[in-house]
């Protein structure tokens, strides 16, 4: 096997196994199938092999192959499945992001991977650009990026999050340092996920469900001023927060498109569920002779799963008929949709909207007052 340009030799003047042991060095490290690309070991105990002095050697000249990236990179091609692509076959991917690439191009290329490409069964969570201000993320979402209802498959968040910095001698030497928030977004999601049966159908948001572990602080503290947040709010953008005696937490869950069947994080990730689960559950039916009978069962199993999600949370009603119906009559597969090969199912969901303002409207009593004046004939 041929060996990289910057491989790094080994050698080792001890060995505790024997040539022919399966735990022996040379044997792991050196395997063509299993072992380094960039390691080679060379045991100098073996006979000819003198043992050589105590050497210290400064590698250089090695390449991680990160210069010169660029948005082309990450967005690749559908030929050659390279960048968004590259995910083509991982059938059960259900999210997407790129942390350090917070680009107009890059986010625009995520949205059609998730919308198109991937037929509406993957959802994308946006990074802001670095050092945004108020303005700048609105100017970026709106003009920038031209991100405003342009999909709900999709939401973006800000700003940037302080973290403790893992390695002064690489990072600098500041204590916290700035990082883009969607790992710990997906972290957030999928805690909620995994909370309880039905998770999915749960905002990722709020004090308690939004709550964001290990991180120290934001890129910017206009974020804790509640005039700057209600900016962002109308253009579909996620202000990440906190507040006295709170921790820090996402305080929105809004897809980036308003005017959608499904405008919401929760919502539309947990139609994206349920399609999927009725698409794998549905498979028996597949090159079966399309017939009353099969409709029939087709439309038994999509109802019992619906009934199951709606005791999980999915609807707004608990009511079976107000929370979703299910159609797979002669309507639809009419006689050239069955000679096409065709069963068509139509399935309607009342999904749950999350209360985003608490809206208090306080007055002054003036039922004692009105009693007296009542009372003193006035």
């Amino acid at each position: 096997m041929s060996v990289p340009q910057h491989a790094l030799y080994l050698v080792t003047t001890s060995r505790p196994w024997t040539g022919s042991t399966t735990g022996y060095i040379e044997a792991i490290v050196n395997d063509e199938r299993t072992g380094s690309n960039l390691i080679r070991v060379i045991d100098q105990l073996l006979a000819g092999h003198p043992v050589p002095d105590v050497q210290t050697v400064q590698l250089a000249g090695g390449n991680d192959g990160l210069t010169g990236l660029d948005d082309s990179d990450f967005v690749g091609s559908e030929a050659g499945k390279t960048g968004l692509n590259a995910f083509d076959h991982v059938q059960d991917l259900t999210m997407l992001l790129v942390p350090g690439r917070a680009t107009s191009a890059v986010h625009n290329a995520m949205v059609a991977y998730c919308e198109v490409d991937r037929d509406g069964t993957v959802f994308a969570i946006l990074d802001p650009p670095a050092n945004q201000s108020t303005t700048g993320i609105v100017d970026y979402v709106q003009n920038t990026a031209a991100l405003i209802e342009l999909t709900e498959f999709a939401a973006i968040y800000w700003p940037r999050v302080l973290v403790l910095n893992p390695a002064k001698s690489v990072f600098g030497p500041a204590d916290k340092i700035p990082v883009l928030p969607s790992g710990i977004l997906a972290g957030v999601y999928a805690r909620t996920d995994s909370a309880r049966p039905g998770g999915v159908y749960d905002p990722p948001a709020g004090i308690d469900k939004g709550r964001m572990f290990g991180v120290l602080g934001f890129e910017t503290d206009e974020i804790l001023e509640e005039a700057k947040r209600d900016l962002v709010y109308p253009k579909r953008i996620n202000p990440l927060t906190t507040g006295p005696g709170l921790p820090r937490y996402i305080d929105g869950s809004r897809t980036l498109k308003g005017s959608s069947n499904f405008p919401y994080v929760a919502e539309r990730r947990g139609v994206i569920f349920i399609k999927r689960s009725l698409k794998q559950g549905l498979q028996f039916a597949r090159h079966k002779n399309n017939t009353e009978g099969l409709r029939a069962q087709v439309r038994r199993t999509i109802t019992a799963f619906l009934l199951t999600q709606m005791n999980n949370g999915a609807f707004r009603s608990r009511e079976p008929f107000k929370a979703f119906f299910v159609d797979v009559s002669e309507t639809l597969n009419t006689p050239s949709v069955i000679f096409a090969g065709k069963l068509i199912a139509r399935v309607g969901l009342a999904t749950n909207k999350p209360a985003e303002f608490i809206v208090l409207r306080i007055s002054q009593d003036t039922r004692a007052l009105e009693a007296e004046l009542a009372a003193a004939g006035a």
